[in-house]
């Protein structure tokens, strides 16, 4: 049987690289049409082949990061191209082994122009929510009414994909900013409409959201949920163990049919005490059972951080 091949193009932060990673042990340990090829990542201004590299961007804020990866990832088109046309596509001319997609991070949409000047397919690997591409695919349609970022006097937004309007004070702080955040995130949103996305989340989690993508507009790109992929390692990662896992489960098991809230903040998503205490209060006045990952904010890197799992 011939082999087909793809490459992967994963940003070296763990919150992404992971997953990403995941997906590719997961489809090549399914399907044996598939030939693994080592994921080109950038790393350290360079770019290489089948290494597993992190990168601290824990001091930057999060409006920066956004910034800071699309001015990189721009900058390494080239590279990329060329490690294509040296390492991969000589195989695939030959017949041997075809080249039959370009899987991308939702940070390396300016590979975009790399996919289709080789004439290769396209896919992006989107780590977040349904929701939240939901919000990224809506920023373009926005953009082009209004024209500008987001102010904090804007009445509330209806995004398709979120159930009821949007608080503008609930929106993330770099949707505010123009020059960082903002430009950045609408670019990725626009760009998101020429490839198919593979959206790691699952339709039982979000189905009001994938619905919503559906039906939203023909410009929407072809979406396809096969999450959530959760790496084996994940529970010495992140200070997990099995009894804790069983015991919630169980606890799950035990709720009424969408009647639990879960709250998790992400890689960067650490609090110190008084927002603890605040969110806390919230959540507790909200009447709502909840299932919450808390991580603890040591002044260290995320790697160094531990996170606990609280039921209520």
């Amino acid at each position: 049987m011939r082999k087909a091949k793809l490459i992967f193009v994963p940003i070296p932060g763990i919150g992404h690289l992971a997953p990403i990673l995941e997906f590719a042990k997961w489809l090549f340990d399914r399907y044996d049409q598939f030939s693994l090829h080592h994921p080109i990542i950038v790393h350290n201004f360079s770019v290489f082949l089948g290494d597993t590299p992190s990168l601290d961007l824990f001091s930057k804020s999060s409006e920066k990061v956004f910034f800071f990866f699309s001015d990189f990832v721009e900058s390494h088109k080239s590279h990329v191209r060329d490690a294509i046309i040296n390492h991969v596509l000589p195989d695939s001319t030959s017949n041997s082994v075809p080249l039959v997609g370009l899987v991308l991070d939702f940070f390396c949409t300016a590979m975009i122009d790399v996919g289709k000047e080789l004439c290769i397919p396209l896919y992006l690997f989107f780590t977040s929510t349904a929701a939240f591409l939901s919000l990224m695919l809506y920023l373009p349609s926005r953009h082009d009414q209004i024209g500008h970022e987001f102010e904090e006097s804007d009445p509330e937004s209806i995004i398709p994909g979120y159930a009821g309007p949007v608080p503008t004070r609930a929106l993330p702080s770099f949707l505010f900013n123009k020059h960082v955040g903002y430009l950045s995130l609408l670019n990725y949103g626009r760009r998101f409409k020429e490839v198919e996305v593979l959206l790691n989340t699952l339709e039982e989690l979000e189905s009001h959201a994938l619905k919503s993508l559906m039906e939203y507009s023909i410009s929407t790109p072809p979406i396809y949920p096969l999450g959530p992929l959760i790496g084996k390692g994940q529970k010495i990662l992140f200070h997990t163990h099995k009894a804790q896992n069983d015991e919630i489960m169980k606890w799950l098991d035990h709720q009424p049919p969408s009647s639990v809230v879960f709250l998790c903040f992400g890689s960067l998503g650490s609090f110190d005490e008084p927002q603890l205490i605040e969110i806390a209060s919230g959540l507790e006045r909200s009447g709502f059972r909840l299932l919450w990952s808390v991580r603890k904010d040591t002044g260290k890197r995320q790697s160094q951080s531990t996170k606990e799992i609280h039921q209520y």
